[in-house]
């Protein structure tokens, strides 16, 4: 993860969709494996959640990263599941 910015970083083998970001700025996030997504947020409220799109019981984690230091995480493994994470940066 890169040592400026705010960054989501989802970790899972296999298809997962959903969006993340600030309210008026939401990004979509239709992708399969191991990706890092760079929010386009400062200090404000923001919110990620990602779920499974197949049935397996393997690992999702979303994990949010500000100026390189992770500040949220969460993971599901049921199959479908979903991650829902917040976090307030002015004060993370």
């Amino acid at each position: 993860i890169p040592q400026n910015g705010v960054w989501l970083l989802v970790k899972y083998n296999g298809p997962y969709s959903g969006t993340a970001g600030a309210p008026e700025r939401i990004r979509r996030i239709n992708e399969t494996g191991t990706k890092a997504y760079q929010l386009s947020v400062r200090d404000e409220q923001i919110l990620a959640t990602i779920q499974k799109m197949d049935n397996t019981g393997g690992t999702l984690t979303v994990e949010i990263y500000k100026e390189g230091k992770m500040i949220k995480t969460g993971s599901v493994k049921a199959p479908k599941g979903t991650v829902s994470i917040s976090a307030d940066l002015k004060t993370a």
